[in-house]
């Protein structure tokens, strides 16, 4: 196996690094020792037995489609590169990710016999996680985000004193709980693939779902300029209603707010100010899609 000069696909985010070179996909990330890192491989093959088209791996010279390095607890693979591009907000392609999403559900037998997948709301008590951020905001030194984040804390302390009756978090089920237009490729013939797998976890099928769908619908008013009710229309036939669409997106998306809320101020990673905004605007969105 032989590489051109790789060329840095996306940003380094606080975990990975991704590359592209000639025909091979490389990602580079971080690894803790609870973590099994062949999961991945196993959930690869457990979704392309269910018709889901996923990037094959290359092994290294042990024979392994993982190499990790202990030391540095990083891990590093080598995957087939996909020809196509990323979701396009089409309405032919929001059908795509909807079939996609019922064969997330058809895989569950598969991917539940699968130990050591990373489960983000075991033991996760969003109003305690506010009360902590409150103080230590209030408490701490003067930020140039610390007057928005508290706005934004009471926010979130509002929406899930009024919804957690709504959603129950303890339903977990194996998703994929960040499938992003960008971690979604067609080809010319639109058939759709799922890169970006580390993201499969247990987590609650409604919630994942529900952000996916938010995430598909943002790009396709923003990039077509298609109208929300025409969107809306697709989901006729889907299990949840506009409804249930709109408050798991914003479970979702208040739970990212917390996270980078978390960063900022007890990690002090400045890097994630600009996360917050984005996320922050998301709240809007969401309502205007399905309010």
């Amino acid at each position: 196996m032989s590489f051109s000069s790789p060329c840095l696909i996306s940003g380094p985010n606080t975990t990975s690094k991704n590359f592209i070179a000639g025909n091979y996909y490389i990602k580079f990330f971080d690894w803790d020792n609870d973590t099994e890192p062949r999961l991945l491989v196993m959930i690869n093959q457990a979704l392309s037995d269910v018709g889901v088209n996923v990037p094959k791996f290359f092994c290294n010279k042990e024979g392994k489609e993982i190499t990790v390095d202990e030391n540095l607890k990083k891990c590093v693979f080598v995957q087939e590169k996909i020809e196509g591009g990323f979701f396009n907000g089409s309405i032919l392609h929001l059908r795509k990710l909807l079939s996609l999403l019922d064969k997330f559900n058809y895989s569950q037998e598969r991917l539940s016999r699968l130990r050591g997948l990373p489960s983000p709301l075991l033991n996760w008590c969003p109003v305690e996680k506010i009360k902590l951020l409150r103080k230590v905001i209030r408490d701490g030194a003067s930020h140039d985000l610390s007057g928005f984040a508290l706005d934004v804390l009471e926010q979130a302390e509002k929406f899930y004193l009024n919804n957690m009756g709504l959603i129950n978090v303890e339903d977990l089920s194996v998703s994929h709980f960040d499938l992003h237009p960008h971690n979604i490729i067609f080809n010319d013939l639109n058939s759709i693939s799922v890169i970006d797998l580390e993201t499969v976890g247990y987590f609650p099928i409604k919630i994942a779902n529900s952000f996916s769908i938010y995430k598909a619908m943002r790009k396709s008013i923003a990039n077509l300029g298609l109208g929300k009710l025409e969107l809306l229309r697709e989901l006729d036939s889907f299990e949840l209603s506009c409804d249930e669409i709109r408050v798991n997106s914003l479970f979702e998306v208040h739970r990212r707010i917390l996270i980078i809320l978390e960063s900022c101020f007890l990690d002090k990673v400045e890097k994630r100010n600009y996360d917050l905004q984005k996320q922050v605007s998301s709240l809007s969105e969401i309502e205007f899609i399905f309010g």
